[in-house]
């Protein structure tokens, strides 16, 4: 049976050569390097994660960028949808990275243990699997949990939990050493280098911080505050007789059922540079801190705020190809 072939279309007059499959025209083009979204180590030998060592405990390998590169393009793509997890913590760990290195060792974000296993958000029959599955730790291992080993050397704990799938609340807490001197804890027998010498294992101040107000918000904040003590307790935290800031901070309310993961993202960056300005103006912990956040918020800029740090925190790169 015969085929027949097309006759390729004439090419416009004065038009460049067409380029075949053996030989192929190139031109300059601008490429979005995508496989650059992982930490930046300073070799090959450094990728290896040791969740111990302070330098290397944040290392992701390159195979586990695909989550990373989903979110950032849903921070671009999505203006109504919830925010995920990682959505809202990267843009968090950029401003985290940005601050005085004083300020940055006294002050915690919580990494993703405030949705991982969905302890805050899941029902009251499962919570406390969930809860042993996801903190529960040997009385010898505490020091070893990544959670409860960063939040020991930390004095201020501004933490991003999903109260419910989408739902964002902001868990903010002032630490304080329960010893009777800020001496180095009891020495435990392998106990990691990067171990804090102050070991602040009580809470004197918190809050939970909420944008929304409805029942059903005031319901998801009252979980969270049945939930928090044990989760603590789980790695030998304990939280001080009517310490709970009441009312909590305000902040500008969510009218919206998507934004909540915006405006905490806002609320974290506020408090930090707070305790950036303590910082600067050499002062320890004020009542101040836990004054009102006036003002309003403007989402679009907040997101649009996020996508550029998330891009930043990851370096990713822009590659122009000269072919």
């Amino acid at each position: 049976m015969a085929h027949t072939v097309a006759t390729p279309a004439e090419r416009p007059a004065k038009s460049a050569v067409r380029g075949r499959t053996d030989t192929p025209k190139y031109s300059r083009t601008s490429v979005l390097c995508n496989g650059q979204i992982v930490w930046k180590v300073g070799s090959d030998r450094d990728m290896d994660i040791n969740l111990n060592d302070e330098e290397k405990a944040d290392l992701r390998a390159v195979k586990d960028v695909k989550d990373d590169l989903n979110a950032l393009n849903g921070l671009q793509l999505y203006r109504s949808r919830p925010l995920t997890p990682i959505e809202i913590k990267q843009p968090l760990r950029h401003v985290h990275m940005c601050l005085p290195n004083n300020v940055k060792a006294r002050t915690y974000t919580g990494d993703l243990y405030g949705s991982i296993g969905h302890v805050f958000s899941c029902s009251d029959e499962d919570f406390n699997a969930r809860r042993q599955n996801i903190f529960g730790v040997a009385v010898q291992d505490i020091l070893y949990h990544d959670f409860f080993r960063r939040l020991r050397r930390t004095e201020y704990l501004l933490w991003d939990v999903e109260a419910e799938k989408g739902r964002w609340v902001a868990v903010i807490a002032h630490l304080y050493s329960g010893n009777s001197s800020e001496e180095e804890s009891p020495n435990v027998s392998g106990r990691p280098p990067t171990s804090p010498a102050v070991d602040r294992n009580r809470i004197d101040e918190w809050c939970i911080v909420s944008a929304e107000r409805s029942p059903a918000a005031t319901a998801r904040v009252e979980r969270v505050r049945q939930r928090l003590p044990k989760v603590l307790r789980e790695g030998g935290f304990s939280i001080d007789r009517d310490s709970e800031i009441d009312p909590a901070i305000w902040v500008p309310m969510d009218p919206t059922s998507w934004a909540s993961g915006l405006f905490i993202f806002a609320v974290i960056k506020t408090l930090l540079h707070r305790i950036t300005e303590f910082y600067c103006k050499q002062q320890t912990h004020q009542r101040s801190f836990w004054d009102p956040i006036p003002g309003w918020l403007n989402i679009d800029e907040v997101r649009a705020e996020m996508q550029v740090r998330f891009i930043l925190q990851f370096g990713l790169s822009f590659a122009t190809s000269l072919l």
